[in-house]
């Protein structure tokens, strides 16, 4: 296959008109939508042999973990996941520990507009320039389809009006008289660009009719703004929100007010211009024709037998060339995209239209049945922002994201989160402190980052990197977890200085919830009784309706008798051990003085030990954690790694200061023990490095083994199962390393020491806290 820069459009040989890989592909593509499925398409070296097109393709075929051993020899499989409308080839092979399953990137069948009912999905592209009225057509079709489904809010925000608009036929910026103007936004990226900015002395300049035209200014402009304005001209609107000319940059009560709005502004917009393509604002929004310059696109085709060919699209994945100044690692981005209700997305050179019903791209034809399969950014999170059972693990996938992105200034942490906050404070009883849960609070101290930047060092918004909350198996029913959580310790405070004695008391009552006898059941929720599965096909149902066919491999550590789910799941809830309160979201805006900025500092009563860390590390498969021992030598926990840098200063027998803050489970030391967190690493290791292959032999001995103890696991579940379970998780107490300054204590690392030695250590003794 030519580079994937270059369309295939031509290429030479003769074509197998009866070609069985290339019939048996485009059939595969005919298929259902909203099912899986997958074929084998035979032996990679028979397929090479054959004189077909397909052949040269399969030769130079990339796979997502590189150069496949022993390529030849392997079973081709295609691949379709449910509700996606490509399709991807894939090998599965071994390598020292881990079954590697490596896939191509998706791909299309094109569509041949000379055949009637021709089943292709895919479009070739315009090299250079987008096809403008069908981006023109996108919002129309948009509101005759969806109705005012697509003007629905996320959390149905309060609309709200800029204090300025870019009036984009008299190029200057406006105040409106409407209560409500129907204006388009500009998410972008400002980089290391020098922008021109609205400020106090510009200001009366640019409310002048033809002042952005003008040549000392337009000049300054980047063109990303400068092509957003003209190309919302094309769309027919009247008013663009760009935030360095809409936001006068230095008065500090008008930045400080339409900051604290940002999320409502994008919420209130009726369409935002979304620029992922280059590092700067003056990259601008490339292929509109006699607007911008050409763009490139990145799509490659290749030709099957029968003039058949697929079209395979690039997106640009972050990588070793991507900076802390692109669109994907800036933090304000990120809750812009969140809370537009319809985004028009410039990336890797083509365009996409994304709403509250539907995902359109140029690339592709219309496809009614795919317009429910919602993906892409602005679906991403949406499931995690309405109305739901209010699980520790939904704030966690939404955190991770936010903080692996970058601010140009970490004090504004509180500000780029903030539509977040507001808004999940309507969905979690009791809301949040500083993005913390207040129902899950102690077990969401346990978070661990990897940089601090910030106070207060107890909350991830002191942190930066990707932030991992603890999974807890005692009450979300999921794969597998290393880590459950059953006690509180101690309750906690929240307090504005070290020396305050006004304080607010955090409303933190899973562990109550989890330990109550429930006589009734809460309002929407429903219980099962639960049945240890008998054999690995067995799924698990509520009320006739199939929930999940995945056989938990973490149970709470007391085999439960119930499990959980709330109305909010829809026909396909998720399982919980216990009931939780769901919040009435309609409270929205109300909740926002639970923010509680103003109160940096914990207050709380906990046990304390002194013990010794090692140089010494083990792995829970994703991160390591440094030993921790007591006078004797002896292991009695662990603590995580926060980054490089700490480590490499460590020196044996460091002596640290540890606090209890909550209690639970692990089973990090007994997986270390069996080696399966060994297979774990190598399963993380392939995302990033070679892993150590297998000769052919050694391969087949593998799968062999691999087979037998298949078998032996078949024959270890239900009860049995969960009663050895049960033996690998050693009781534990959570804590934190501090380190005191001016009799506060801030945070350094987070982990655990079993819960024998702890209260051999720390005693009963308990000793108060300020954590700062």
């Amino acid at each position: 296959m030519d580079s994937i820069h270059e369309p295939i459009l031509e290429k030479g040989g003769a074509l197998d008109a009866e070609c069985d890989m290339c019939s048996q592909i485009v059939e595969f593509l005919t298929g259902s939508f909203s099912r899986s499925d997958f074929i084998e398409l035979g032996i990679v070296g028979d397929l090479l042999a054959q004189t077909c097109p397909h052949a040269e393709w399969l030769r130079h075929l990339k796979y997502n973990y590189g150069t496949v051993p022993y390529y030849e020899t392997r079973d081709l499989l295609l691949n379709k996941w449910k509700n996606q409308r490509g399709a991807s080839l894939g090998v599965c092979y071994l390598t020292k520990n881990t079954q590697c399953s490596s896939t191509t990137r998706p791909f299309e069948l094109v569509y041949r507009p000379e055949i009637p009912q021709h089943p292709g999905t895919a479009i070739v592209l315009d090299r250079n320039w987008v096809g403008l009225n069908l981006i023109k057509d996108w919002p129309d079709r948009c509101m005759k389809a969806h109705s005012d489904r697509c003007n629905k809010t996320l959390g149905n925000l309060a609309p709200f009006k800029p204090q300025y608009l870019i009036d984009v036929t008299r190029y200057c910026i406006v105040s409106s008289t409407e209560a409500f103007p129907r204006f388009v936004a500009l998410s972008y990226t400002w980089g290391q660009t020098r922008s021109f900015r609205t400020t106090m002395s510009k200001k009366e300049q640019l409310e002048k009719p033809g002042s952005l035209n003008l040549p000392r200014i337009a000049s300054q402009v980047p063109n990303t703004i400068r092509d957003a304005i003209e190309l919302t001209r094309l769309l027919g609107e009247n008013w663009l929100w760009v935030d360095s000319l809409c936001i006068v940059q230095d008065d500090p009560v008008a930045l400080g007010h339409e900051l604290k709005q940002m999320h409502r502004i994008y919420a209130s917009s009726f369409l935002t211009i979304i620029a992922k393509d280059g590092h700067n604002a003056d990259y601008g929004l490339r292929g509109l024709y006699g607007i911008s310059s050409a763009r490139c696109t990145k799509q490659s085709i290749v030709r099957l037998a029968r003039d058949e060919r697929l079209s395979f699209m690039e997106t640009n994945w972050p990588n070793s060339s991507s900076t802390i100044y692109d669109y994907t690692q800036r933090m304000w981005t990120f809750q812009e995209q969140v809370f537009s209700k319809r985004c028009l997305t410039f990336e890797s050179g083509y365009v996409t239209w994304q709403c509250n019903c539907a995902n359109w791209t140029e690339h592709q034809t219309y496809h009614p049945e795919a317009d429910g399969s919602l993906e892409g950014d602005l679906h991403q999170f949406k499931h995690l922002m309405v109305p739901h059972v209010p699980a520790l693990n939904n704030l966690a996938t939404l955190v991770k994201t936010f903080n692996g992105r970058s601010l140009n200034f970490e004090e504004n942490v509180f500000d780029t989160f903030s539509g977040f906050h507001t808004h999940l404070n309507g969905l979690y009883p009791s809301g949040l402190v500083f993005g913390h849960p207040e129902l899950y609070f102690d077990i969401s101290l346990c978070c661990s980052s990897l940089f601090r930047h910030r106070l207060p060092s107890w909350s991830w918004m002191g942190w930066h990197g990707y932030t991992v909350f603890p999974s807890d198996s005692e009450h979300e029913f999921q794969p597998r977890s290393y880590t459950g959580f059953t006690d509180s310790v101690t309750e906690f405070y929240v307090i504005e200085s070290p020396r305050a004695s006004i304080r607010k008391r955090v409303d933190c009552t899973w562990s109550q919830l989890g330990n109550a006898n429930i006589d009734h059941m809460p309002s929407g929720w429903k219980r099962t009784r639960y049945e240890p599965p008998t054999e690995r096909s067995h799924s698990i149902h509520t009320d006739s309706q199939c929930v999940t066919d995945v056989i938990p491999l973490s149970t709470s550590k007391e085999l439960p008798s119930y499990l959980y789910s709330h109305t909010t799941g829809g026909d396909n809830p998720d399982l919980y051990w216990y009931p939780v309160p769901v919040a009435d979201s309609s409270s929205g805006e109300s909740t926002e003085h639970r923010a509680y900025r103003e109160y940096q500092y914990l207050r709380f009563q906990t046990t304390k030990a002194y013990l010794f860390m090692s140089v010494e590390s083990i792995s829970d498969g994703s991160s390591k954690l440094n030993l921790i021992k007591d006078t004797n030598g002896n292991t009695v926990g662990g603590l995580r790694i926060n980054s490089n840098e700490e480590s490499e200063v460590l020196h044996e027998g460091i002596s640290v200061e540890l606090i209890a803050i909550v209690k639970g489970w692990t089973t990090i030391f007994k997986d270390s023990e069996s080696g399966f967190l060994e297979s774990l690493k190598d399963q993380v290791r392939l995302l990033y490095e070679r892993p150590e292959l297998l000769t052919k032999e050694e391969e087949e001995k593998e799968w062999h083994d691999i087979t037998n103890r298949s078998h032996a696991e078949d024959e270890m579940v239900g009860k049995g199962k969960s009663e050895s379970d049960k033996e690998g998780r050693q009781d534990c107490y959570h804590v934190l390393r501090v380190e005191q300054e001016d009799q506060v204590s801030y945070r350094k690392r987070v982990g655990f020491v079993l819960a024998d030695d702890w209260e051999r250590l720390a005693g009963s003794t308990k000793i108060e806290v300020v954590l700062g």
